[in-house]
């Protein structure tokens, strides 16, 4: 689970990575030279302009679902989906709070950091994660900016997205790899977070800068996928169904962004989860062979949804059907991960499934939500996994969570104003 299993799985296994980061001769075509490109973004004079409202709103009424994907994120149209998809002004005003906190602990260079955000900002929150990515902190933070609507180029905390994709094109190689930091075994996960950042910054914004160093991107993932069609850590290594789907949410991104994505690529995914299945497709396991698990079905459905399965396919609905019925949200037992996936999967999904998957999710989000001190606006991590992620993992997530209702337009309906 991203960042929290590969830290089990390595954390006691020395010797798995080279004095590059990666084994065997078969990864030299994915690490070519390793010179870091120059940040490219900058100021603008002027802040452009919004897109036509009307053909936002045309795009949500009758356009395809890649098209819409993003249209809902327009700040003009936020109260309207926070009334339609199931928010409220306190949802909003989590995120707001949630987005404060994030602004307070960016590093002078740009960056977050999971494990070192207290450094220079006379910071007490404690909670630090035990991994260190400031490429996957920074992607987390930036993907609960872009939520809202916000980009480089308009919004409040456009000069503080700036310098965060400015870190992250600083920190991208020639061969499109943004994992910044190779000897950790959690690559994989934070050059997909950083994958979908730049993808989604190119769609929302229509920077054409960000075009190449997105393809770039993408490039790389589509190199690092194994010949049986997942993903794991490192690039070229057996897949599981984690990293596996968050490199699939970036191919979901870059589809939007108008970005080139073989067909081979993604055939060769839902191969994969053919691996991983059980009960036909209804149900998944972190790996073949396993049983499956609540997560993993949640993140593997969704993953299936961005493979073009129909939101009405038997499997899908009968799968998100056992995890309404015994894996509800449990304040006692806090998975943030696991509802970071599911909320997407039942907005899509839509309807009554929805409704009340949302109304038990929001509820505990809103209620432990840190409300004083300098930790306000963020979340302690609770679970397990949670804490090994850290407090900016789990408050990134918990933003995006409660971005639901407008972060992605839902596949089950289109929305008309």
């Amino acid at each position: 689970m991203l960042l929290i299993a590969a830290y089990w799985k390595f954390s006691n296994e020395p010797g798995q990575f080279s004095e590059n980061g990666i084994e065997g001769s078969s990864r030299k075509s994915i690490e070519k030279k390793q010179a870091t490109t120059e940040p490219h973004l900058t100021e603008n004079q002027h802040e452009p302009k919004l897109p036509d409202l009307k053909e936002i709103k045309r795009l949500l009424a009758d356009g395809s679902p890649v098209e819409r994907l993003f249209a809902t994120r327009d700040p003009r149209l936020r109260t309207q989906m926070l009334q339609l998809e199931g928010g409220s002004k306190q949802t909003e005003a989590a995120v707001q709070r949630g987005l404060r906190w994030l602004s307070r602990h960016q590093s002078d260079d740009g960056s977050w950091s999971l494990d070192r955000f207290y450094v220079g900002n006379n910071c007490n929150c404690g909670a630090t994660s035990r991994l260190h990515s400031d490429s996957a902190g920074t992607s987390l933070a930036l993907l609960a900016y872009l939520g809202t609507g916000q980009t480089h180029r308009t919004g409040r905390d456009r000069t503080k997205i700036m310098k965060g994709l400015n870190w992250l094109l600083g920190h991208q190689k020639p061969n499109g790899d943004l994992r910044a930091v190779l000897d950790r075994p959690a690559g994989m996960y934070a050059h997909a977070l950083a994958t979908i950042v730049l993808c989604e910054s190119l769609a929302i914004s229509g920077d054409e800068e960000l075009r190449a160093p997105a393809q770039n991107a993408i490039d790389f993932l589509v190199e690092a996928q194994h010949s049986s069609g997942g993903w794991r850590y490192r690039p070229e290594d057996q897949g599981d169904t984690s990293v596996t789907g968050w490199q699939l949410a970036a191919i979901q991104a870059a589809q939007t962004a108008k970005l080139l994505v073989p067909q081979e690529t993604m055939d060769r995914a839902a191969s994969f989860l053919d691996t991983v299945q059980n009960d036909d497709g209804e149900r998944y396991a972190y790996q073949p062979g396993r049983e499956a698990t609540e997560v993993m079905t949640a993140e593997a459905l969704l993953a299936r949804i961005h493979l073009g399965w129909s939101i009405d396919d038997p499997r899908l609905q009968q799968g998100a059907n056992f995890l309404l019925t015994n894996h509800l949200p449990n304040r006692k037992t806090p998975n943030i991960y696991y509802w970071y996936h599911a909320s997407q999967l039942f907005h899509h999904i839509g309807g009554q499934p929805w409704e009340q998957w949302n109304q038990q999710t929001s509820k505990i989000l809103i209620e432990t939500q840190i409300t004083t001190g300098h930790a306000t606006g963020s979340w302690t991590p609770g679970g397990h996994y949670d804490a090994i992620g850290g407090r900016l993992y789990a408050t990134a997530l918990a933003i995006c969570i409660l971005e639901t209702y407008y972060r992605h337009a839902p596949l089950s309906h289109t929305i008309e104003f």
